[in-house]
C-alpha cells in the first residue's frame, strides 16, 4: 500500500498542466484558466483514500483554496508542497 505525500494542514500548490486544446476558439479561454491557477495555493483539511477497481489504492485530499474560499478534492498528483516549488 502506497502512503500520502501530505499531512492535514499542510500548505500546497497546485501542480501546473498540459492542456489540450484542440479547439481553436477555446484557446483564449484555456490559457486564461491556465493563467489564474498556476500559482493557485490552499491548506489540506482532510484526506480520503479510495481504490480501483484492481484494489489499488489511491489518496484524495480536500482542499481549502485561499482565492475562491471553496473546498475541492484532489488526487495527490495533482498537489505539491508549497515549499517545494
Amino acid at each position: 500500500m502506497s502512503t500520502p505525500k501530505f499531512k492535514i494542514k499542510d500548505r500546497i500548490r497546485k501542480v501546473k498542466s498540459n492542456e489540450c486544446i484542440t479547439h481553436q476558439a477555446r484557446y483564449s479561454q484555456v490559457a486564461e484558466a491556465i493563467k489564474k491557477n498556476i500559482n493557485r495555493c490552499g491548506t489540506i483539511i482532510d484526506c480520503i483514500t479510495k481504490k480501483d477497481k484492481r484494489g489499488r489504492t489511491y489518496f484524495y485530499y480536500y482542499v481549502l483554496w485561499e482565492d475562491t474560499k471553496t473546498i475541492s478534492l484532489h488526487c495527490q498528483n495533482r498537489l505539491a508542497l508549497e515549499k517545494d516549488l
